[in-house]
């Protein structure tokens, strides 16, 4: 291989020191195209480096001076505005509660319920006259007298009612005292014996057969107190001898003495009126 290719393949045309050659004007003309080509397209290379470094330092500066400036007035505690952009701090203290715009409405507690109505007053009527109810087995020698104390209210009369689990028609009167209340034997006479079981709605009861002004009768004392009976069948008491006390035994739904009148034994008829006929 010559000299000349060699130098220009290595992109310089020189001649040797020691031993110049001559080149041919074409040979010069093909090189020297070749050399400007190479040396601008690493010239663009350069350029479009450098581009590159100052389009990433431009972007970096950029993302960081926002971030700077929300910082700094964090650390300032206060707040920056950047266009329609805030950055918020937190303050020390309390922060006041921003004004609240209320509407007209309040809230109030539920009304009472209204009262129940009241109940209905219970009529009791007082039966008996108080002269010939005040006597006293221990201080009496009327032959006929009332089988309890003077006043004593009657809550359920003789003859046809309406009430839930009692009878269509009652066959005497309930006389209303408290539990213990003694009951009196209406006139002299002989205890007879108690009714059979079906008549067990009647509880713990005495039943005594008298003579009134000739007529002979038979009482019944129903709904006593258990273990309160203080005579027998058979036995002759007097009026106004203590037989029982008063209770709720049987069918009761309350305190009370269910007395009944049964002239000559037969039909019941009513207690108040046949003793008020008699008593005056």
């Amino acid at each position: 291989m010559s000299r000349a290719l060699q130098t220009r393949r290595a992109g310089v045309v020189a001649a040797p020191a020691s031993a110049p050659e001559l080149v041919a004007p074409e040979q010069v003309a093909k090189v020297r195209p070749h050399r400007s080509a190479m040396t601008v397209m690493r010239g663009g290379s350069r350029v479009l480096a450098m581009i590159a470094v100052v389009f990433a330092f431009t972007a970096s500066v950029a993302a960081v001076v926002p971030n700077a400036q929300a910082y700094e007035a964090i650390a300032l505690g206060g707040q920056t505005a950047q266009g329609d952009v805030q950055a918020m701090a937190p303050v020390d203290g309390e922060v006041p509660d921003p004004a609240i715009s209320r509407d007209g409405y309040t809230v109030t507690a539920a009304p009472p319920p209204p009262p129940p109505p009241p109940a209905p007053a219970r009529v009791v009527s007082s039966f008996a006259s108080p002269i010939q109810m005040s006597l006293t087995p221990s201080s009496s020698s009327a032959s006929l007298q009332w089988p309890v104390p003077a006043g004593t209210p009657m809550s359920s009369a003789f003859g046809p009612r309406s009430c839930s689990g009692c009878s269509s028609f009652h066959q005497g009167v309930d006389l209303n005292a408290a539990a213990g209340t003694p009951i009196w034997s209406m006139a002299a006479g002989v205890v007879l014996p108690p009714l059979g079981s079906g008549y067990s709605s009647y509880g713990v009861h005495v039943r005594i057969q008298s003579v009134v002004n000739g007529e002979m009768v038979e009482t019944l004392y129903a709904h006593m107190q258990s273990g309160s009976v203080q005579v027998a069948t058979g036995q002759t008491v007097a009026a106004g001898q203590v037989i029982g006390a008063m209770g709720c035994t049987g069918s009761c739904s309350g305190t009370h003495l269910h007395f009944e009148i049964h002239p000559g034994g037969g039909a019941p008829v009513d207690p108040v009126a046949w003793m008020r006929a008699r008593l005056g």
